[in-house]
């Protein structure tokens, strides 16, 4: 029954759980975590899918699916950088320029299902308000989802300049919409270390704006 309900999910998510896994490798690559080109967003995928498949069971029941299979694929993804960096003498050949090796490959149309679900998000701090930066995204004005389309493109952009921590929690925190909670689940770190990171997050988010509107 529960090996159905999770067959069930995988075949109607996939192609959102492929284009995670496609970002989340070329965030990697631009990192240095694992070398450009040697590993398949397909063949991550697809080896999470056939355990979760052969254990049904194993999901947490205060899980939901997503962060489960985001979890297991977050841990495939630093098994081979181990695996990779053992037989390798613990070296990741460049290639490319880390701003190219970004581009080179396809990783995935930022296209999320609640973009920038962030917004309005309660956190610890009280000085992060980015509802004054964007326009409301519940609006369904065509001219106004064009420029939320463009000012995500945008800020993707800005995000491959930002240290690693801060790109990965735009990934998950921005693009996928997880709270604190199961960002922490899936990087394994503790509750305050996730609040940390995605204040810090948001607080470059308002300078990247505030950048803009210097320049612009």
């Amino acid at each position: 029954m529960e090996r159905d309900v999770n067959a069930d999910f995988i075949n109607r998510h996939y192609a959102r759980l492929l284009r995670h896994v496609r970002r989340r490798i070329a965030l990697s690559e631009r990192a240095r975590d694992i070398p450009l080109g040697e590993l398949e967003a397909e063949d991550i995928l697809d080896a999470v899918v056939e355990r979760v498949l052969a254990e049904p069971d194993s999901k947490p029941g205060n899980v939901n699916h997503y962060v489960w299979l985001f979890v297991l694929c977050d841990r495939k993804l630093k098994e081979f950088a181990r695996e990779y960096r053992s037989k390798h003498d613990g070296h990741i050949p460049l290639g490319e320029t880390l701003d190219h090796a970004g581009k080179s490959r396809d990783s995935g149309e930022f296209d999320p299902e609640n973009p920038l679900s962030f917004i309005g998000a309660e956190f610890d701090s009280e000085d992060i308000n980015l509802e004054s930066l964007i326009p409301d995204l519940r609006s369904k004005n065509p001219e106004e989802e064009v420029e939320i389309k463009d000012l995500l493109a945008w800020l993707e952009s800005e995000s491959h300049g930002w240290p690693y921590d801060e790109q990965i929690i735009f990934e998950l925190h921005a693009v996928e919409g997880l709270s604190p909670e199961e960002i922490a689940l899936v990087l394994n770190i503790s509750m305050d270390e996730s609040k940390n990171r995605v204040n810090s997050f948001q607080e470059r988010v308002q300078e990247s704006f505030r950048d803009r509107d210097v320049k612009s």
